[in-house]
């Protein structure tokens, strides 16, 4: 038994709770009923999840459906979070379809998913491209059969275990060791057998077309040329994309490219319908920002208004208009009296900056309260400067980003 990787949940259904079964130990000493013999003792929980169920001491779905729950409202704001920071209709999956002119939306899927990952600032990021016609006029070139393409397509890292002879993975292997920009396209351009296969040089002709569009939009310092980049999807017909975090162990956070001959399949008449497409891995970006730390705003509120006694709501509402008026975004309670403390852990946790509080000695005098919800400093304001001094503090904010590290 690996004591380190088992744990011990006792369960019970006794009204007064805990039967007392209070430890497990492994004894290696002989000594079965010795309580200080120092034996390894087995880890005791509360709960624990087994096959992506969560399991208590009372055999209850309690504990499961709240992990279930806050798992499914991570994943929201997150997608939430890349939806503000992307501003484009689809975060998760972005794909064009139909008959246009060479890499034209090939390349603008390539910005699209830039867009998305810088404004989530994880770490650096590179976006991986390849071509599926240049990949099969390399394979053609090493003497690959035709009939394998696809095969080696899903094994480019581990061609020692596709039956490939010795030589022919060494030859392969020789290309896909390649990355580069316009000088890898340069460098094969030269290649005199490559350039025997059609196949390759209509690849390779794509792959400069690709370059140059990336390049007039400006993200040319996030893309490498990759030759080891395969994709191993059987619908995957020009080219193919791959993103990954630098130094993040996480695998890719993107993935895609041209897919034309795929929604023929499924068509009644069995039309030809190009498209080209990205998607997102939401899950890797998130357990990422999860490890990290990172707060993720679920909101756009700047200023919160917020009452500390009871019967104001009609003055919040007053307060609400003048700020909405002035142009700001305001948020305040719908419950005419809410506690203080609820409010302000709400300003909390949806990431607003600042509340603005009012109370009965607050309004006898002209003034509110700022408080700066990070911080929690607080600052007497006179009404009459209070659009003033929150424009000037929102303006000067160092991070007003919908995420933040923690």
């Amino acid at each position: 038994m690996n004591i380190g990787k088992t744990k011990f949940l006792p369960i019970f259904f006794r009204r007064e709770g805990d039967p007392g079964l209070r430890r497990l130990a492994i004894h290696s000493c002989g000594d079965l009923r010795s309580a200080a013999c120092g034996c390894d003792e087995v880890e005791r929980v509360q709960q624990y999840c087994y096959l992506g169920v969560t399991i208590d001491s009372k055999l209850s779905w309690t504990s499961h459906v709240v992990n279930v729950k806050r798992r499914l409202r991570k994943l929201f704001i997150c997608l939430l979070a890349a939806c503000m920071g992307a501003d484009r209709g689809s975060v998760q999956d972005f794909d064009i379809a139909g008959s246009y002119d060479a890499m034209l939306p090939d390349a603008e899927c390539l910005r699209v998913v830039s867009e998305i990952l810088s404004d989530l600032k994880l770490s650096a990021y590179v976006i991986k491209v390849n071509h599926r016609l240049l990949l099969d006029g390399i394979f053609e070139t090493c003497g690959v059969p035709a009939d394998k393409f696809r095969t080696i397509c899903s094994a480019v890292d581990k061609l020692d275990k596709v039956g490939l002879p010795s030589e022919v993975a060494d030859r392969i292997g020789e290309y896909v060791r390649l990355n580069g920009r316009q000088d890898l396209i340069d460098k094969l351009a030269g290649d005199v057998t490559l350039m025997a296969s059609k196949s390759a040089g209509a690849g390779l002709d794509a792959m400069r077309t690709l370059l140059k569009y990336v390049n007039l939009y400006g993200i040319t310092d996030r893309i490498s040329f990759d030759l080891s980049l395969a994709r191993g999807l059987d619908y995957y017909t020009g080219v193919i994309y791959e993103a990954v975090l630098q130094g993040e162990a996480v695998g890719s956070i993107a993935g895609g490219g041209r897919y034309d001959n795929l929604v023929g399949m499924f068509h009644a008449k069995k039309k030809t319908v190009p498209c080209v497409g990205i998607s997102i891995g939401v899950e890797r970006i998130f357990s990422v920002m999860e490890a990290r730390n990172m707060k993720i705003r679920t909101s756009e509120v700047q200023v919160y208004v917020a009452t500390a006694q009871k019967n104001l709501a009609e003055e919040r509402m007053k307060l609400c208009r003048v700020l909405w008026d002035a142009g700001f975004n305001v948020e305040h309670s719908y419950k005419l009296n809410p506690k203080l403390l609820v409010q302000l852990q709400h300003c909390e946790e949806s990431g607003i900056p600042v509340a603005v509080i009012l109370g009965e000695s607050e309004i006898q005098r002209g003034v509110v309260k700022l408080r700066v919800i990070a911080t929690r400093e607080e600052k007497e304001i006179p009404c009459d400067e209070l659009t003033a001094e929150l424009g000037s503090y929102l303006k000067g904010l160092t991070n007003p980003d919908p995420i933040t590290s923690s």
